[in-house]
């Protein structure tokens, strides 16, 4: 349905957005809640027509002073 709405429209279908798959593997850096939104945003601004390039390097590491005890079941 959303594929024939984009194609009458003339415009891009993306369907690479995720909402509750978390990037990389456990352990990982990005395998966070920040690591879905940075995904998410890098998806969407080149999507919107803007240049994405500065979330390359965005660090959303350690956010926290100390462990954050956060478990991300699979």
């Amino acid at each position: 349905m959303l594929e024939s709405i984009a194609r009458e429209a003339d415009v891009e279908f993306i369907d690479d957005l995720a909402d509750d798959n978390l990037p990389g593997k456990p352990g990982d850096v990005d395998h966070t809640y920040l690591g879905l939104i940075k995904q998410n945003i890098t998806i969407m601004i080149p999507a919107l027509g803007g240049d994405a390039s500065s979330m390359i390097g965005l660090d959303i590491g350690n956010v926290f002073e100390e462990a954050s005890g956060a478990i991300y079941p699979q």
